[in-house]
């Protein structure tokens, strides 16, 4: 089962996805795998990197570093992983969009995204940020990639069994 997390920046995603993630069935984690989209070589990331992985102390989750190919990661974890947490989906579609000029890439990466998360038999949480409920952008690519991140999340909640919008740390299920 997918739960998608959504919200504004600061809105208390990635708190509440790790603490929906430290359960699993009613007992405390053994093992899980947090995919971490952000580029490491992003010097205005690194304090936020940081932060995220202060908060993961003490969670039995290993961390996997990926830009680009996360249904390959997914497809290659180990038996043992009992959750998959993905944040998020907001650096991966900016990764995407980086690195891959053609349009239809893109599509086939987010749909073979969703059809891995469907498809396995590992429950995962997979954070991301509502990016339609400001202002349209003034310049044609900041456009291009709230249309494309917005395509995104839809399809994402169309997949997941359970999708929170999290409002000032408070989350409120919407399906």
């Amino acid at each position: 089962m997918i739960t998608l997390i959504t919200g504004g920046i600061k809105s208390g995603k990635s708190a509440y996805a790790l603490q929906l993630a430290g359960q699993v069935e009613g007992r405390p984690l053994k093992k899980g795998a947090f995919i971490a989209t952000a580029d490491r070589d992003d010097v205005s990331m690194k304090p936020k990197i940081a932060a995220h992985q202060k908060e993961r102390q003490g969670l039995p989750l290993e961390t996997i570093e990926e830009k680009i190919e996360i249904a390959e990661k997914i497809n290659n974890l180990d038996s043992t992983i009992e959750i998959i947490l993905i944040d998020c989906l907001t650096l991966w579609m900016g990764n995407l969009m980086y690195h891959l000029e053609d349009k239809k890439i893109r599509d086939e990466k987010t749909d073979q995204l969703i059809e891995t998360l469907a498809h396995k038999k590992i429950p995962a949480i997979v954070i991301t940020n509502e990016v339609g409920l400001g202002i349209i952008p003034e310049n044609k690519l900041a456009r291009q990639y709230q249309d494309e991140l917005g395509l995104l999340n839809s399809k994402m909640a169309r997949a997941a069994g359970a999708v929170f919008l999290m409002v000032s740390s408070i989350p409120v299920k919407i399906k």
